[in-house]
This record gives structure tokens, sequence and C-alpha cells, in this order.
């Protein structure tokens, strides 16, 4: 990962070239560069994805998959601890294509499991207009803090002091933590339109909700902020096991090849742990 990058910090892919094209402290994030400490970005949106299958999702590098997917095949083919890129769901199959792998994204594999493949852990295929500075309409949530548990329920805009959407309105406990985002603000931009604006995510492990609803953290999650959420697509539907992390979701409208593509990256190298439950620096 490169020297100056946070995994507060949004990138861009180009033509398989990594750069830094959004700071985390631009959105009101603790930056740690090249450490584990700050803040985590692990959600992204821009508000214009419309809500429609297919989906292109990233998992946690120690995903398996369900047989006969592009994720399992990676890991029989790579090893545990070194699923990455991006895929996309094959429907009707309950199955999963790659759709970029690391290296066409521009990260990189370790040599061995203690150096894990770098981990796209928010994305977003569909970006906002490129000649817009400073970037608006950046909706985002960021991973567990221990010494503020409830931000990680929360959709947040433009800042981390602007909440766009709260648990109670996605229909989610305060100490569950979002994961993956995808988010259509279909009505008033900037403004929650409860039962217009619609959202798809999925949880991490260690979400309450998780167990009370019995769902997995390989599932997509649907809500129009009416303080309800019901499933929209299944682990399985995705070619995934019930165990496998879904980490980063985007919408159908994929760019042409060496178009911009939006991401957050997590760290290479991060025990498996902190990925998910990771502690926020105070102060």
């Amino acid at each position: 990962m490169g020297a100056d990058w946070a995994a507060a910090d949004v990138l861009v892919s180009h033509d398989g070239v990594v750069s830094q094209w959004l700071a985390g402290d631009q959105l009101g994030l603790t930056r740690d560069p090249g450490g584990g400490g700050g803040d985590n970005l692990n959600a992204l949106s821009f508000g214009m994805e419309r809500v429609a299958p297919p989906a292109f999702f990233s998992v946690n590098p120690f995903a398996q998959g369900q047989p006969g997917s592009a994720v399992h095949q990676q890991f029989q083919d790579e090893g545990f601890g070194f699923v990455g890129g991006i895929f996309q769901s094959q429907a009707p199959a309950d199955s999963n294509i790659l759709y970029r792998s690391t290296e066409q994204v521009g990260l990189t594999r370790g040599p061995t499991p203690s150096f894990e493949t770098e981990d796209i852990n928010a994305l977003s295929l569909v970006g906002p207009p490129t000649d817009v500075w400073p970037p608006t309409d950046v909706y985002f949530s960021i991973d567990f803090d221990l010494d503020a548990p409830t931000l990680s329920s929360n959709i947040f805009l433009n800042d981390l002091a602007n909440v766009f959407a709260d648990a109670s309105a996605i229909g989610l406990d305060p100490a569950d933590d979002l994961d993956a985002l995808w988010l259509w603000d279909v009505g008033d931009r900037g403004v929650l339109d409860p039962g217009v604006d619609q959202a798809l995510f999925s949880l991490a492990m260690g979400s309450p909700t998780l167990d009370q609803f019995d769902i997995s953290q390989g599932d997509i999650l649907f809500t129009d902020f009416t303080g309800e959420f019901r499933v929209w697509k299944t682990a399985s539907q995705l070619g995934l096991l019930p165990t496998d992390n879904l980490n980063a979701l985007s919408s159908s409208m994929v760019p042409e090849p060496g178009t911009w593509v939006m991401w957050g990256l997590l760290a290479a190298g991060w025990p498996l742990a902190r990925s998910v439950r990771k502690r926020r620096k105070s102060g």
C-alpha cells in the first residue's frame, strides 16, 4: 500500500494504477498513513446507483465461496487469505464471476498468509463528476469503533459530523457495523426521503442484527429508510458461503475498462480481527 495512504482515504484505480483521490481527513476522519490506527472507511457510494441486479462486490481475503464460483476457484488456486478483486453476481446460476482481479485493479497479493492480499474495503463503480472539487455527495460508513460503537451503523454524507441516515431509519441495532453500501438518493439530493431513497448494504461479523434475524455477513440487505430492511440477495445466491464477509458493494452501472473506479482500501497485512473490528483513535 502507498506509504502516504490510509484506510480512511478514498483511492482511485485507473488502468490498473492506484492513486489517492480523497484524503480521509477531508471527510472528518482520522488518518494513520501506512499503519493500523485511525478510521477505516468501509462503505462508499455517491448516491447514484439504481437498485437492480447484477451486484458487483468484493469479499474479505479469507472468503471461500460456493463450489463453482469464481471466489471458490480463486480460493483453490491461491490459498487461504489470498482472495481479492471485484466479483460480479451471476444470475440465475446463484454464483459469481471475476470482474477485475486484484492485479487488474492495481493491488498486490502477499507472498505468505502473514502478508495478506490487499483488500478493497469499499467500492463504487459509479463515481461523481471528476471536475467537481471539493467533491460532494460522498456517502460512507466507518468500521466499528470501541470508543463510539454506535457510529458504525450510520450512513454519513460528506463529513463524519453529518449523519444522512442512522440505525433507526435503516432498521438496524445501533451497535451494528454497516459494512458495504450501494445507495440511490433518488429524492432531494443530500436529504433523506424515507420511502423514496433506497440502499443495499451488508453487515459485518459481530453485528447483533445478524443473530437476531438469522442473516449472514454475506447477505445483501435492502432498505427504503422506513425503519425496516429485508434480504435482497442471500450469500448463497451470490455464490458465497454464509461465513464469507461481503465487504464492498456497487451497482451494475459499470464503466468500460480504462474509466474511473472509486474505492476505499484496507491496508495489506492487517489481521482479520482488525479488518472486522478495528479500534478508532480517539482525540
